[in-house]
């Protein structure tokens, strides 16, 4: 065998491995995304759930309140398909300014912070809320390092091309939080 067959086998090889490597790590990655995601997204079900129940005890003490927290969360997807993080990354910041808005509000009414009902249900939808910032974190870290690598040679050799089995997936942001320059 010539020098050249050698070394054109060797780089074909390598080629190979390289492929086969930036491949499985982006399908890993990838998966664990979407893990993430469809954890973080049943925290989401479950806040929305709880929403109304909140909203119907809000109601008797403070309308006003109760429609506010009801017009944050009106476009939410309730009992429809799964929700897509394209759809969240839309809807979570107005979700999530009104349930605070709301939970802040609740000092100007002591009659509805001695409800025992209400307390509960504030009560559960702070631990969702803890849930959900802790998923969501979760979530971003893993978008982050599938972001990371899609971006970094050799793999952006194999994400480019298979650009519909290896999709970007938007990032979570807080609604106080804003998004950098051309981000």
């Amino acid at each position: 065998m010539s020098a050249l067959a050698i070394a054109a086998g060797a780089l074909l090889g390598a080629s190979l491995f390289l492929f086969i490597f930036c491949f499985n790590l982006l399908v890993r990655l990838r998966n664990r995304t979407r893990s993430a995601w469809h954890g973080l997204e049943a925290e989401l079900q479950r806040r929305y759930a709880l929403i109304p129940l909140l909203s119907e005890t809000v109601k008797g003490y403070a309308a006003h309140e109760a429609k506010a927290l009801l017009s944050s969360v009106r476009d939410y997807p309730i009992g429809q398909s799964p929700l897509t993080p394209e759809q969240a990354s839309r809807l979570y910041p107005a979700a999530e300014s009104g349930i605070a808005a709301l939970l802040l509000r609740t000092e100007w009414y002591p009659d509805l912070k001695a409800d025992e009902s209400f307390l509960k249900l504030a009560e559960e939808l702070k631990h969702t809320e803890s849930v959900i910032a802790n998923a969501r974190k979760y979530y971003n870290a893993c978008v982050m390092h599938y972001d990371n690598a899609r971006q970094k040679f050799p793999c952006i050799l194999v994400a480019m091309p298979l650009s519909r089995m290896f999709p970007a997936f938007p990032y979570l942001r807080l609604f106080e939080e804003q998004r950098p320059p051309g981000g």
